[in-house]
């Protein structure tokens, strides 16, 4: 029961936040990272309700599931940080960061394993 309070309360939340959002304004580019390893899972349901809600109001609105993502670890090699160059490595963590850059409102989400974010 309390997941069902937190839920509603939530998706309170979210309606006023949403009134708010396109009041004299064009609709914005939101992006929702979903980083829970569960499609369906109760974080990846807010993720989805969020999108509708966003969607509803007039926003330009995108999902990225994580899981279904490949991202490296930063092995160091400084490549970004001393020549400004992009990250040598093949992965999909530019593409990413390009949505993240370009978006007006970024959405995190995700579950809480032993009382603190995941990974």
């Amino acid at each position: 029961m309390v997941f069902g309070g937190a839920v509603r309360l939530s998706l309170y939340r979210k309606k006023a936040w949403f009134n708010n959002l396109n009041k004299n304004e064009m609709g914005k580019k939101v992006l929702i990272l979903s980083s829970s390893p569960r499609k369906g899972g109760n974080s990846d349901l807010l993720c989805d309700e969020f999108f509708k809600g966003a969607r509803e109001a007039g926003n330009d609105v995108e999902k990225i599931f994580l899981k279904d993502k490949r991202i490296n670890y930063c092995t160091g090699c400084s490549v970004c940080s001393m020549y400004g160059k992009p990250c040598p490595q093949k992965d999909d963590a530019a593409e990413i960061i390009g949505k993240m850059i370009a978006a007006d409102v970024i959405v995190m989400a995700t579950p809480v394993y032993f009382y603190t974010m995941s990974a």
